[in-house]
């Protein structure tokens, strides 16, 4: 279907309750997932609402998802949209995987990519879990970083002591909050600074 701005709200809103109507008598169920929710303005949580007012007779056309970070509840529940929170049917927290679905995520995501799965030593799996708490995000981000390292040093199997200078470097991949309790941590700016141009020294030579 077609949407035009020109043709104001109220159009809208029937064009997209008509093509709802019409996936429906095709036993058809159409969802919306917004990502990064947590942005969301008052007036676009109210549009959300809006949008979960449509409905057949008796049933629900449109299911939506809102995906985002933890504040996106606290965000909800503090609205001006009062009827909003009663329209959640279910809301979960999502928590980070235990250390073995660590290991069996980054094997996932190796393999995927077409590398090996047992590119990462267990002993560097143990310390990914223990520095990210096993949040996939992070896991991504400082298995991105160890893989910069590796190629940087010309080595075909990431070592914990490849994690471990991470955590000393503290390079920004947005991980500092998690070394907090890390025994390795750089005292300095001065020091962290170092360590990045090193290795980006290395980098440029390649």
């Amino acid at each position: 279907f077609e949407l035009s701005p020109k043709k104001g709200k109220a159009a809208t809103l029937d064009v997209i309750n008509q093509f709802l109507k019409q996936k429906h008598s095709e036993q058809k169920q159409v969802f919306i997932i917004i990502d990064e929710a947590q942005n969301l303005t008052a007036g676009a949580l109210e549009e959300v609402r809006m949008l979960s007012n449509l409905k057949t007779e008796n049933q629900a056309v449109l299911q939506i998802m809102l995906v985002g970070e933890p504040e996106i509840i606290d965000k909800i529940k503090n609205s001006t949209v009062r009827r909003l929170p009663q329209r959640i049917a279910v809301h979960y927290n999502l928590t980070g995987i235990d250390r073995k679905d660590t290991g069996k995520y980054i094997s996932f995501r190796l393999q995927q990519a077409g590398g090996p799965p047992d590119l990462f030593t267990a002993g560097a799996v143990d310390n990914i879990y223990r520095i990210t708490r096993g949040i996939p995000r992070l896991i991504n981000l400082l298995c991105q970083a160890a893989l910069v390292y590796g190629y940087a040093v010309e080595t075909r199997i990431i070592e914990n002591k490849i994690i471990e200078q991470i955590a000393r470097d503290k390079i920004g991949f947005g991980l500092e909050p998690q070394f907090e309790d890390s025994a390795a941590v750089v005292a300095t700016d001065s020091k962290k600074e170092d360590g990045i141009l090193r290795r980006l020294g290395v980098l440029e030579e390649k």
